[in-house]
């Protein structure tokens, strides 16, 4: 969820989301915004995202966010073998 976006940015969509019925109001929502101080990280946390990454976004910490949000382990040998681009 893009924090900056326009018209609604991702705060106001993350409170329109965890509002809805059911099922959907749980989905993980992870943080991308080039707000890298920790007051930022604990408002989103505040908001309701399950996850917080930054900008530029790296490959390799989207991959470990996206896991640890969806409660998988990474192999990390596996990991070993990528890298950002």
């Amino acid at each position: 969820m893009d924090c900056q976006m326009p018209i609604m940015d991702g705060f106001d969509c993350t409170r329109a989301i965890r509002n809805l019925d059911g099922p959907v109001s749980g989905v993980p929502i992870v943080a991308l915004t080039a707000n890298a101080m920790v007051k930022d990280r604990q408002r989103c946390e505040r908001e309701g995202m399950n996850g917080f990454l930054l900008k530029p976004l790296r490959i390799k910490e989207l991959i470990k966010t996206l896991a640890s949000v969806l409660g998988m382990e990474i192999d990390e040998e596996a990991d070993q073998e990528g890298g950002d681009p």
